[in-house]
């Protein structure tokens, strides 16, 4: 797409822009940030899209408006009912939902036009020949710690002959003794080069390729999954997981705490914040705040990742 909207075609950049809002307004109502699904409604009604079942009559965007209306979409947020569920909710919601589309598209183009850099610049750091249609990471906790990871890949292939994966890991220093870490492919790849790097702290890191089962053609899809175990010795506590999104169409975290421990007594969702602000919890009521079960099992779903933000889960032991 990045290609495209620096196309030399006025029609090509055009029809690249308007495939972007309507992308843009699909994930409205399910973003990283809060979901606003009443703005959300009113601009998918608006672009006519099918979220709604539209007559040929339904021409305008008031009439659209009523459609939406009459399915539901604006009768409650959070159980509350007002004014911006009335006869006049189409236009009170669109008020708001336009301008957070063009917010949405605006940060969009801005990572497009960077990315388009890439040829002349190089790539950044981390960045792979992928689409990342959907990832899901499970995290287990051994005592308080973060002992292992699976990381399920759904990709498709940017460029011809792609024949492997980079996989990253890293696990901290906890003096005297030194961690152990091990990348492992565990569903359809294969181990290829490892390589460890030394940080000059004492942890350790290791970058590992995963073959694929064979080379991936332009736009050829596939799944696989790998495990990262870590073992720090010592007095370790894990606060929170993360994910840098790479632009990955649909993320899941899951965390199964030992349950042989005292559970978390909070945990939480961030996405997009500074690092500091991903420790620090929401304020009451905040609908951030995810349940922890009796089982110790936590999980978030994430839409559409902006390339170089993080996502993650956070919690508190006392």
């Amino acid at each position: 797409m990045s290609n495209k909207l620096g196309g030399r075609s006025v029609e090509e950049r055009a029809e690249t822009m308007l495939e972007l809002i309507y992308l843009e307004a699909s994930n409205l109502g399910n973003s990283g940030e809060r979901p606003h699904p009443r703005w959300a409604a009113a601009v998918q009604a608006a672009l006519r899209m099918p979220t709604f079942q539209f007559g040929p009559s339904d021409d305008s965007l008031n009439q659209r408006f009523q459609v939406a209306r009459a399915a539901g979409a604006f009768d409650t947020v959070r159980g509350r009912r007002g004014m911006k569920a009335g006869a006049d909710a189409g236009k009170i919601n669109w008020s708001h939902g336009v301008v957070r589309l063009a917010q949405a598209v605006e940060r969009r183009v801005n990572e497009l036009e960077r990315s388009g850099g890439w040829e002349r610049t190089g790539p950044p750091s981390g960045f792979q020949p992928v689409t990342f249609n959907r990832m899901i990471v499970t995290y287990f906790l051994r005592g308080r710690a973060v002992s292992e990871s699976f990381s399920e890949r759904w990709i498709t292939a940017e460029e011809d002959n792609l024949a492997r994966y980079v996989v990253r890991a890293y696990a901290r220093n906890n003096p005297p003794a030194r961690p152990e870490l091990e990348i492992q492919p565990w569903l359809n790849c294969t181990l290829g080069a490892v390589r460890r790097v030394d940080l000059g702290d004492g942890s350790e890191a290791q970058i590992a390729e995963m073959d694929f089962p064979k080379p991936l053609q332009r736009g050829e899809k596939l799944f696989f999954a790998t495990r990262v175990v870590a073992q720090e010795v010592g007095p370790t506590m894990s606060r929170e997981v993360q994910v840098t999104s790479h632009g990955i169409e649909d993320l899941t975290m899951r965390i199964q705490f030992d349950i042989s421990q005292p559970l978390p007594k909070r945990a939480w969702w961030f996405a997009e914040v500074p690092d500091i602000d991903r420790l620090i919890p929401p304020e009451p009521g905040d609908d951030r705040f995810v349940e922890v079960s009796a089982c110790g099992f936590i999980e978030r779903q994430f839409a559409r990742g902006y390339p170089s933000a993080k996502y993650g889960l956070s919690w508190q032991w006392d």
